[in-house]
């Protein structure tokens, strides 16, 4: 019998050949520890072989093992005290992606016990990559530790934290007016910021904070709860805070007269944006429609749009183009990026896995559109539940307008219709979004940033082309 000997070139979605119980059993004592790691990251992969995988001496094949969805729960409790940094880094990707009880089947006893202690090994890891991995697993989460979960909210590394401050349902006002007590960085405040119903004891706290990033955050919150008197105070001091005027006129608690100081502040360029929302009470449309007309008479004008972050793109493009050379630009880099805040690296690097321009993301980002920025990362080749956290956290969506993945976990959007409006948000940048000239991905034909699981040209019949 000749046997199968590829290693290298071999992958799990190149290897389409059926593997037998006895193939995986032999291929799993081969000498040969690339032959062991392709092995370690097929899907069909019996349990029992790649439990016995995650003893491997090689930490190559282990990471494999780490990141494979087929992996049982128990084999990852393993994984998670593994000495490697590079193992655990897949372990905690996998369990972000595919959610706490990853690997687990009706067929393994105590699954959810087993991730449970899992999770908590991961929880106390010394690198921040893989607790925030935890964390974003767990932000969902109602049924699990609110001690864990709180250990993890109080983490001094942002991206670790941010998940849960923002989401988690375990923690309560009393756990956030003592983290605000505790004079946090400015991101800390701005996640508490985009809570869901946030109490007017905690929205008193982060205006008393006094960072403006935060406060504006939270005005374009429609859940939190806002006093008169601290939209009083607000008020008082947005003729010096832009970013949060556009806000300010759209929060429904202000009464008459409140509005009517607001928009006799803004500029033009706010009052139109606000202008052209279809969601504005009456009384507030009437507002805008006469400030716009004073404004204009005044010839008073917008101040530019300004990147929170700060960040450089020139060195945002540099660095995205690194760590693709590198083979470290993928979904768990970008994500990292999120829930930092680093909103050009995000960018720089959803340009490069999609191949289009800067002008085109930025275009895309600006538009707050779910279709828009889902079409983005899928012509990056990133997951729908990656596009959920891009909506909220790049796009700034608000919660209920964000489109989640549909019921097999893919995008609940037409392939075509978001062929066709990614091409459209191109198409209307032109010479102003000139391709990376250092980018060799970047002259490639738009049909190539199609999802990777359909290379065909999805349009349905009569889409435009």
């Amino acid at each position: 019998m000749v046997e199968d000997r590829r290693t290298d070139g071999e992958s799990a979605g190149q290897d389409r050949e059926p593997l037998s119980y006895e193939q995986a059993r032999e291929r799993a004592s081969d000498a040969d520890w690339r032959l062991r790691r392709a092995l370690a990251g097929r899907p069909d992969t019996p349990a029992e072989v790649l439990f016995f995988l995650c003893a491997d001496a090689e930490p190559r094949v282990r990471t494999a093992v780490a990141g494979n969805a087929a992996t049982p729960v128990k084999g990852n409790l393993v994984l998670a005290g593994d000495a490697d940094a590079d193992v655990r880094r897949a372990l905690a990707g996998k369990i972000a992606r595919d959610g706490r009880m990853a690997g687990a089947t009706p067929d393994q006893a105590r699954p959810r016990e087993i991730m449970d202690q899992a999770l908590t090994l991961l929880a106390a890891d010394p690198l921040a990559e893989v607790r925030a991995g935890v964390a974003e697993a767990l932000k969902d989460a109602a049924d699990v530790d609110a001690g864990l979960v709180a250990r993890l909210a109080g983490d001094p590394e942002i991206a670790v934290a941010r998940p849960l401050l923002e989401w988690s349902p375990l923690l309560d006002d009393d756990f956030l007016l003592t983290r605000i007590a505790g004079h946090p960085g400015a991101d800390v405040l701005e996640a508490i910021a985009r809570r869901a119903f946030l109490d007017s004891r905690v929205t008193e706290a982060i205006v008393a904070a006094g960072d403006a990033v935060s406060i504006a955050q939270l005005l374009r919150n429609d859940h939190a709860t806002l006093q008169e008197d601290t939209l009083d105070v607000l008020i008082d001091s947005a003729a010096t805070e832009p970013s949060w005027q556009e806000p300010l006129v759209c929060r429904p608690e202000l009464s008459e007269q409140a509005l009517d100081r607001v928009v006799e502040m803004v500029s033009a360029s706010v009052l139109d944006r606000v202008s052209r929302r279809g969601d504005l009470p009456p009384q507030t449309a009437a507002a805008v429609s006469r400030a716009i007309a004073e404004s204009l008479r005044a010839g008073a004008s917008g101040a530019d749009r300004r990147d929170a972050g700060g960040a450089d793109p020139a060195r945002a493009r540099e660095g995205a183009r690194a760590r693709r050379q590198d083979g470290h630009l993928d979904e768990t880099a970008l994500l990292v990026a999120l829930l930092s805040d680093r909103q050009e690296d995000v960018a720089a690097g959803l340009a490069l896995l999609a191949g289009v321009g800067l002008s085109t993301v930025r275009e895309i980002r600006l538009s707050q559109s779910p279709l828009a920025l889902c079409s983005l990362a899928r012509a990056a080749g990133l997951s729908a539940g990656f596009a959920v956290d891009l909506q909220l956290r790049f796009g700034a969506i608000a919660p209920d307008r964000v489109r989640r993945p549909a019921a097999d976990g893919g995008y609940a959007f037409d392939p075509g219709e978001m062929d066709w409006h990614l091409d459209m948000f191109r198409a209307s940048q032109g010479a102003h979004d000139p391709q990376d000239p250092q980018d060799p991905q970047s002259s490639r034909d738009p049909q190539s940033s199609r999802d990777p699981q359909n290379p065909g040209d999805s349009r349905a019949p009569g889409d435009p082309p």
